[in-house]
């Protein structure tokens, strides 16, 4: 920048009787040079990109920009990304020296993350000191790039001729088969079976799981046991095709199954207190191989209330305890289920017989006939004055003691029941002074 200033001078003097004034102009030619004192700026603090997964273009771009404030000064400017985030994905994108981001390596949706977070820094060339940042966000896409994987609930499963579906073993329930696929836009085809002996199931449209049916018109052929293959295929998103496995051993159980028996054939009984809670006792039953693979215990719901029995154990804990003035037994049924089968229903009933003993759980009660006693100072010696009887509330619960009974113008008579005694004058009473 450039200013020039005009200055004049003004110089008064006298000659021969005359003033004489001089006037002197000069001017100052001034130039200001600018100072590298201002750092760049950006035209935003915010830029949004995005970019699909096995890509090496974004499908979003903003223009980035910083410009130099200080003028007529060397205007250069580096630019550099440092990482942002939890997630250090330097190692996908770089920037060049016109501010053009740019991906050097496709990101991939399954490492977990959705999005890159990156610092953009403007730096002047020529002054490390004035620098600006701003802030760089990369929405990363799924793309339907993973074959999905057919998974089963177990790799063996148990077939009982005559059963709806073909079990799992270790859960105790259907075998499941479902679709696993990373992808969150799963596209892939209905399963197919290669195996001509078995079908898929699926109970709803809307359930992700498939159950092995049998096919029936071939029931009585299966014999031993198959192998069922399971394939899915899938269409990805560069248009090729994958396929996917595996295979599921199916065990043909013959059809005598049988109940399971419980260890006591004649049932069990307990005996507790009335009041009592905690662990009762524990039932055991085995399935027709005499082993207790399968069984699951259950109680009736009506004994909810009182009882508890762990399905896997047959521990039995009551939790309410009985009063033994309202029962003196309690009858418990218990089942013991073959739950290996889904339509074939193998089951037990045994009963547990439950004996209540009493305890001296209630305060006896003090019955005094009169409450109030009036004694002429006449009354005869051995005169009966009052009847103190001592009952038990609870039936059958223990008699209770007598002691501390007593008074000083009457002793008790004994009684044949040591729950009754009677009072008599054992002297005169005396008035009052």
């Amino acid at each position: 920048m450039r200013s020039i200033l005009y200055f004049s001078h003004h110089d008064d003097r006298w000659c021969d009787g005359f003033s004489i004034v001089q006037t002197v102009y000069s001017s100052l030619d001034v130039i200001v040079t600018d100072l590298d004192d201002r750092p760049p700026i950006f035209n935003t603090t915010l830029y949004n990109y995005k970019a699909s997964e096995n890509s090496t273009e974004f499908s979003h771009v903003e223009g980035i920009y910083a410009c130099d404030q200080d003028t007529g000064i060397d205007a250069d400017i580096i630019y550099s990304l440092e990482t942002d985030g939890l997630w250090d994905c330097l190692a996908y994108v770089d920037i060049d020296s016109q501010a053009e981001v740019t991906i050097t390596k496709p990101f991939d949706f399954e490492e977990g993350y959705s999005e890159c977070r990156l610092t953009i820094q403007a730096t002047q060339a020529d002054n490390e000191i004035q620098t600006a940042t701003a802030s760089l966000i990369i929405e990363i896409f799924d793309v339907n790039d993973n074959c999905p994987l057919p998974v089963a609930s177990a790799t063996v499963g148990t077939y009982v001729k005559g059963d709806a579906f073909v079990s799992d073993p270790e859960s105790l329930g259907r075998l499941t088969v479902s679709i696993s696929d990373m992808d969150k836009n799963i596209s892939y085809d209905e399963p197919e079976f290669l195996s001509n002996e078995f079908g898929l199931a699926r109970v709803s449209e809307a359930s992700s799981e498939y159950y092995i049916a049998p096919n029936q018109t071939r029931d009585g052929q299966i014999e031993l046991g198959e192998n069922v293959k399971i394939s899915v295929t899938d269409v990805l998103y560069d248009g090729s095709e994958c396929s996917r496995s595996t295979t599921i051993e199916v065990v043909v159980v013959p059809l005598d199954v049988q109940d399971p028996t419980f260890d006591q054939a004649e049932g069990y009984h307990v005996t507790v207190e009335e009041g009592y809670e905690g662990f009762l006792l524990q039932v055991a039953a085995n399935n027709k191989d005499g082993n207790n693979e399968g069984i699951v215990y259950s109680l009736p719901e009506r004994n909810g209330v009182y009882f508890t029995i762990d399905s896997k154990t047959g521990d039995i804990t009551l939790i309410i305890g009985f009063d033994f003035e309202v029962t003196t037994e309690h009858i418990l049924t218990v089942r013991a289920t073959d739950a290996r089968w889904e339509t074939i229903e193998r089951y037990t009933d045994t009963n547990v017989v439950i004996t209540i003993t009493d305890i001296d759980d209630y305060v006896p009660v003090i019955q005094c006939v009169p409450l109030i006693l009036s004694i002429p100072e006449s009354t005869p010696v051995g005169t009966t004055v009052a009847v103190v009887q001592v009952v038990a509330a609870a039936a059958g619960a223990q008699a209770p003691k007598t002691e501390g009974i007593s008074g000083d113008e009457a002793e008790p008579i004994s009684d044949e029941d040591e729950l009754l005694h009677s009072y008599a004058v054992n002297k005169h009473p005396q008035p009052e002074e």
